[in-house]
């Protein structure tokens, strides 16, 4: 595809090229976060971002708002290889390898609320996202080769299981939710991995192979559709599951060598997309339209046809596909033998905070 910008990355001596296609912009927000497992962003636009071998929880700002980071800042607390983030308010819940913990940015120790000591967690992915206002869901990916849905009550800690399949559960995807007293919080669709296939879907039984080999996946709320992080780029389609290879369009590509593409987030700024290994954060943005000087409607006769064409929901959103609804797939199994925080044995206690240049 033909390019607008070209980005590089220096990594181990090499120099590696990622490219924006000629629709995108696309430039370096933050760096030095370590490898990126995960991204969540709070109300007032901080992202915060996991680094899974280093422990760290980062908060990443934009005060100048200016499209880069200028504090990139550590939380005092550190953790056993976090996998999974999500933000409510002033609380930032992380799940680890020990559980699901809540934990408040400005300092204190953490609450363990969920422990994984008994759930089989092979620790390597536990992808968290909000179905109401008090509940979270957990992808948990077992030693067994199987893979839960896991619905966690924030407050109490107790964990209900929603489906259960073969596989490892790499990811969530949902358009955003509105902040508020009557916020609104959409089924999310599913980024599964069985058998050396991904598989993406709004249910464990109803995911399909999307033929790539994908490392995440995000909804754009704009147009419904579901972008894909390749290990190349990230890939935008219709998620028609029929030649998603052909479909694709790049939006930014060149990744090579440990550079890798991975978790994604947008807001009104633009993608999110973190560089996994690279401890990059990009930041991908559509390029302004270009400026012209057309006639008022009243005297430009094509211009009224279209504004006459178009309904006023404006185009509809693809169907991404039909399948039953995770709320109504919570019969599958026994609930969870995670127990509940209030009786956690003396070794599941509250791990005291440690300074992460420890």
């Amino acid at each position: 595809p033909a390019t607008a910008q070209d980005a590089t990355l220096r990594m181990g001596g090499s120099v590696e090229r990622v490219s924006a296609s000629g629709d995108y912009d696309a430039a370096v927000f933050a760096r030095r976060l370590g490898h990126v497992s995960a991204l969540a962003r709070d109300a007032d636009g901080t992202i915060f971002a996991a680094d899974r071998d280093g422990g760290r929880i980062f908060r990443i700002q934009d005060r100048r708002q200016d499209g880069t980071a200028d504090i990139t800042q550590a939380l005092p607390q550190q953790f056993d290889r976090p996998t999974g983030l999500a933000v409510a308010g002033d609380t930032l819940f992380v799940a680890d390898q020990g559980g699901l913990w809540r934990v408040q940015p400005g300092g204190g120790t953490p609450t363990l609320i969920a422990p994984f000591a008994n759930s089989g967690s092979t620790g390597d992915a536990h992808p968290l996202t909000w179905i109401s206002p008090t509940a979270l869901l957990l992808g948990l990916s077992r030693t067994d080769g199987t893979a839960r849905l896991l619905e966690i009550d924030t407050a109490s800690g107790r964990a209900t299981l929603r489906e259960e399949t073969r596989g490892q559960i790499i990811g969530f995807a949902s358009l955003a939710r509105t902040d508020g007293e009557e916020a609104e919080f959409p089924r999310p669709w599913i980024l599964l991995r069985r058998d050396n296939k991904t598989l993406f879907g709004s249910t464990l039984a109803a995911a399909r192979d999307v033929g790539v080999d994908a490392q995440a996946v995000w909804i754009d709320e704009a147009n419904g559709r579901a972008n894909m992080a390749l290990p190349d780029g990230v890939y935008m389609t219709l998620a028609t599951f029929a030649g998603l290879k052909d479909k694709g369009t790049p939006i930014v590509s060149g990744f090579r060598g440990v550079a890798r593409p991975g978790v994604m987030l947008s807001d009104a700024r633009g993608l999110f997309v973190a560089d996994q290994a690279g401890g990059r954060l990009w930041r991908v943005t559509p390029k302004p339209a270009p400026s012209q000087n057309v006639p008022p409607a009243e005297n430009n006769p094509l211009e009224s046809q279209i504004a006459t064409d178009v309904n006023d929901d404006g185009a509809q959103r693809p169907e991404l596909m039909r399948g039953s609804g995770i709320e109504r797939a919570s019969t599958i199994g026994r609930g969870s033998t995670m127990p509940q925080a209030s009786t956690l044995p003396e070794a599941d206690q509250p791990r005291a905070a440690s300074d992460p240049n420890e």
